[in-house]
């Protein structure tokens, strides 16, 4: 039988029209479900944290064994191919989640959905870090993304710590990191801050 918590959660994530609100409260019921922390990362963390994305699933830092994939069957999710677990609101388009890596390099902060109801994201800086790394690949999240993600964010960045967190990463120099941001950042209008890459 499923715990309460768990429906009560999944009933929150059907009764809502708001697909950001949606998705927290489909996190809150893995959470509830699993008994451990998940921290959200990817496009709902860009979403999340700028208003202005549309993410295609929900990407969770953290591991699932075959006994976390059984319980999450028994609660209604089914596989979706063979990176994605998928849950879908009674009569409406599934929601799928990902679990893309086992642990997060980066702090997060808590998102409270009602009182003793919290979910975790990634914070911003290590967003920004994530995207900007990946931004370093060709076939990841584009340098588009990531430019309007530095353009949405500004106002909330500190700077010279990000370019001392991004110069700190091991593969900072053999992915051209700190280049990669320089340009992300320029053409995002944001000369300024991309002079304190340079120092």
């Amino acid at each position: 039988m499923t715990d309460p918590g768990v429906m009560r959660a999944l009933g929150r994530a059907s009764e809502t029209t708001d697909p950001a609100l949606r998705r927290l409260w489909v996190v809150a019921a893995i959470e509830a479900l699993l008994g451990r922390r998940f921290v959200i990362v990817g496009g709902v963390a860009v979403d999340l944290h700028t208003g202005s994305y549309r993410p295609t699933d929900i990407d969770l830092i953290g591991s699932l064994s075959s006994s976390d994939r059984a319980s999450l069957a028994d609660a209604g999710f089914v596989e979706h191919g063979s990176r994605h677990v998928a849950w879908a609101p009674p009569g409406d388009t599934p929601i799928l989640i990902e679990f893309p890596a086992a642990s997060l390099d980066a702090d997060y902060e808590l998102i409270e959905l009602e009182p003793g109801t919290t979910v975790a994201v990634i914070d911003l800086t290590g967003l920004l870090v994530d995207r900007l790394i990946q931004a370093t690949h060709p076939n990841s999240v584009s340098f588009d993304d990531a430019v309007s993600l530095v353009a949405a964010v500004a106002d909330d960045v500190d700077w010279a710590a990000l370019a001392g967190r991004l110069r700190a990463r091991p593969e900072a120099e053999y992915l051209g990191l700190v280049g990669t941001t320089m340009r992300v950042l320029r053409r995002a209008g944001l000369t300024d801050e991309a002079r304190l890459f340079a120092e």
